[in-house]
């Protein structure tokens, strides 16, 4: 009797039901949607906890990148000095050439020799641009007279940082934009999940945040695919990440009129809060700004973009093994975060000096954006060049060290769990 046909007897011979085979088949799965939001739930509580855990280290990360150190070779003293003492050169001068001239000749020369409207213009814009020797504008002279900072840390120290927040501002100022932040993330992984899903579907391939772009068919197409979701992920939610550097920034101790943001009386006015998120993405566009969409195109993709091709660079000249790919890891990601820290500096000084309408206070004086290279050309060589250098360049690095050294941690313990518990 052929088994997959019990219904055909063979040499007419009759068969009892017993002994036809019954056909195997696979039961059924039933998924039980309070399983899943079951499942959902806790997932967003754990981001919801992880997040509010690193909040105060990330938001002196923040602090510390877009903060200005500037070296300080002249005083306002002695420049002012030097300024009088040239002043009063000229006016000697001139009182020694017309000290030999009659009284007419004088009023003659007077009236030819006033000041017409041009100079009268020019020594208005004189008084209120100022402009550095390196051929920047400096805005925080003038931005002084209108800002009083709140705190005062120590150069690239988080620590410093954390305790001048917690004098000044207490807790609540630790925990700024602390919602804002949560959203970002829950919104940003369930957005870039779902593109390099859709994606890796229209050009069948394997999802690169399932398989890594190393093991794929198609390599170079997860990159692209991995690379070009981070990409529109970050420029999509660019509004929320710019409010959270916004808030974060914004002293609690500052008015919260938003009618007249350049008068100096509203730092003074008797009704003191902080900015809320609400209110901030009010006055933020609902899309990223024209002088944000590069820098945030290069911090969300270009460190995702090389991290993944370098594995598959190795694997394809020096092949795999077990060393090799400890090895590999461990280079890519450090080498992904050599490249971001520097992308997320020039960022979020991108994102301080957009301007909107809100109030101009900031807690601390707001380093320059002038482009990604423009950026890092002044960290490098401007701000206290020579002393600190590179330093100046991976501001915050030790957040980050930290970060990368609790998640390993976290894994090995819960592996090391995991053994434990199966029996």
């Amino acid at each position: 009797m052929n088994p997959y046909r019990p219904y055909v007897l063979a040499n007419n011979l009759e068969v009892s039901p017993s002994t036809v085979p019954q056909p195997d088949f696979e039961p059924e799965i039933y998924i039980n949607s309070n399983d899943i939001f079951d499942a959902l739930k806790s997932a967003i509580v754990t981001k919801y906890l992880t997040t509010f855990l690193i909040h105060p280290l990330e938001a002196a990360k923040t602090i510390c990148q877009v903060e200005a150190y500037l070296s300080k070779d002249k005083s306002a003293g002695s420049i002012s000095r030097t300024r009088t003492r040239e002043e009063e050169d000229e006016h000697t001068k001139q009182h020694d050439l017309f000290s030999d001239v009659s009284d007419d000749e004088q009023e003659i020369n007077a009236y030819f020799e006033s000041p017409s409207l041009d100079n009268t213009v020019n020594e208005d814009l004189k008084e209120k641009i100022c402009v550095e020797p390196s051929g920047y504008v400096n805005t925080s002279a003038h931005a002084n007279t209108l800002h009083t900072f709140t705190i005062s840390p120590s150069r690239y120290s988080i620590k410093s940082i954390i305790s001048s927040l917690w004098e000044k501002e207490g807790a609540k100022g630790l925990w700024k934009g602390h919602t804002v932040t949560f959203l970002y993330n829950l919104l940003y992984s369930g957005f870039q999940t779902w593109l390099s899903a859709t994606f890796s579907g229209f050009l069948s391939i394997p999802d690169p945040n399932i398989m890594p772009p190393v093991d794929s068919v198609r390599p170079l197409s997860s990159v692209f695919v991995k690379s070009i979701s981070s990409a529109i992920s970050a420029l999509v939610l660019a509004p929320l990440d710019i409010a959270r550097t916004k808030i974060i920034l914004f002293p609690i101790t500052s008015s919260s009129s938003l009618s007249d943001p350049t008068a100096v009386n509203s730092f003074n006015s008797p009704h003191k809060t902080s900015l809320s998120t609400l209110r901030c993405l009010k006055s933020l566009p609902p899309y990223c700004p024209s002088s944000l969409i590069f820098p945030t195109i290069c911090y969300a993709s270009l460190p995702t973009a090389i991290s993944s091709l370098f594995p598959i660079a190795f694997r394809n000249f020096l092949g795999s093994s077990s060393i090799m790919d400890s090895f590999v890891g461990f280079t890519t990601s450090s080498l992904q975060f050599a490249l971001q820290i520097p992308l997320e500096t020039c960022l979020r000084r991108a994102q301080a000096q957009y301007q909107c309408d809100l109030p101009p206070q900031t807690i601390v004086p707001a380093g320059r954006y002038t482009g990604i290279t423009g950026t890092v050309w002044c960290l490098l060589s401007e701000e206290d060049p020579g002393r600190f250098g590179i330093e100046g360049l991976y501001r915050g690095w030790r957040v980050g060290v930290w970060g990368i050294t609790s998640a390993l941690a976290l894994n090995f313990l819960s592996s090391n769990f995991r053994e434990e518990v199966e029996f």
